[in-house]
């Protein structure tokens, strides 16, 4: 590694997300252990994830942005491929169709289409200096293609970070709110014939928290112990009867912020949430001082992606906002989502890189 690497990074935005990652790697032993040694096998691939991850974020961040959207549509279009490779051939678990094995790896290519959609979005939008009729076809045929492939996986909450995404770019490209709010408001008025009916059972348990606390309600009902009974400074690392009696499922990736909210008490969760506001602040930062509108509309993207992840999956463990299967970025275990989470953090320190002046 030439001298000088890692001067062109923003160092405190690198140091926040490696920070969050251990916390997150403390979290996932906790989920699957009651000691910090020896290391859990889900602790050590996180690990690996991490490490691959890494050398991603670190390509990406030293590789001209410019080049993504030369090659954003080619890529938008394997992309959509693959995804149609998952619905016809794609390895099924927990009823939901997301993953590809290849050999003893198995991925989920919807994680790294959130991405591909913000790159290719914002090359579209970031061409022209005015969205008319064809443009608008195009961002259609963008979003809405991988946004359906993943939706009937079925998988909720990544196509739903894809329309948050999308449709906040596409604000800051100069689309009229009302615009916007009309088409969001359509979208949910056809929910009732597009989800599934445990996505419907979902919403309704959210609406009526008590209503089945033996099955669909349990998963909220036992993360509010939880976090509950953490505090104000916690049960202490490993001592999380809730997590640890495995009450709480799901407990190492949807659920994880109920280990932290058990384990570290109000004290510790308090401490993740100034991290994940400074890891945004200087996200805001980059988006604001990019070279050019391609940039600032992938920047805008993946703020959206980060910050829609953190408050949707804290929500949902908190009962304040419906279960849709989002994990917490950097924290959840997961190699796929880690591996975007990093892919994110390149794309963005290189954004940083070629900003137009000097901030700190």
């Amino acid at each position: 590694m030439k001298e000088g690497f890692f001067k062109k990074f923003d160092i405190l935005l690198l140091f926040i997300c490696v920070i969050i990652f251990i916390i997150g790697l403390i979290a996932v032993q906790s989920a699957e252990s009651t000691s910090l040694l020896p290391l859990a096998d889900t602790t050590i691939k996180q690990i690996i994830f991490f490490s691959v991850g890494f050398v991603i974020m670190c390509l990406l961040a030293n590789t001209d942005y410019d080049a993504l959207g030369r090659f954003a549509y080619p890529i938008a279009f394997i992309n959509i491929i693959i995804l149609v490779i998952v619905f016809f051939a794609g390895h099924s678990a927990k009823g939901a169709q997301r993953w590809i094995a290849i050999g003893p790896i198995t991925f989920q290519p919807s994680e790294p289409t959130k991405i591909i959609v913000i790159v290719a979005l914002a090359k579209i939008l970031a061409s022209v200096e005015k969205i008319d009729k064809a443009t608008m076809l195009s961002v259609i045929f963008t979003v809405l293609t991988p946004w359906f492939l993943i939706l009937i996986q079925p998988d909720l909450g990544t196509s739903l970070v894809i329309l948050f995404a999308a449709f906040i770019m596409l604000y800051f490209a100069g689309i009229k709110p009302w615009i916007l709010i009309s088409v969001a408001l359509g979208g949910m008025a056809l929910a009732p014939w597009v989800l599934h009916d445990y996505q419907k059972q979902r919403l309704f348990i959210f609406m009526n928290p008590n209503a089945d606390l033996s099955d669909t309600g349990w998963n909220i009902y036992q993360s509010k112990i939880a976090v509950g009974h953490g505090g104000l400074f916690g049960t202490g690392l490993f001592n999380g009867s809730q997590t640890q009696l495995d009450f709480v499922p799901e407990h190492n990736t949807d659920f994880i912020f109920s280990i932290l909210g058990e384990e570290t008490g109000f004290v510790g969760c308090v401490i993740l949430l100034l991290l994940y506001v400074i890891m945004m602040w200087r996200c805001i930062l980059i988006i604001q001082n990019s070279k050019d509108k391609f940039g600032f509309l992938i920047g805008v993207g993946i703020f959206c992606l980060m910050g829609f992840h953190v408050f949707i999956n804290i929500g949902m463990v908190l009962g304040i906002m419906p279960v849709v299967g989002i994990p917490l970025i950097f924290v959840s275990s997961g190699g796929s989502a880690l591996i975007s989470n990093m892919m994110s953090l390149g794309i963005l320190e290189n954004i940083y890189s070629q900003r137009e002046r000097k901030f700190y």
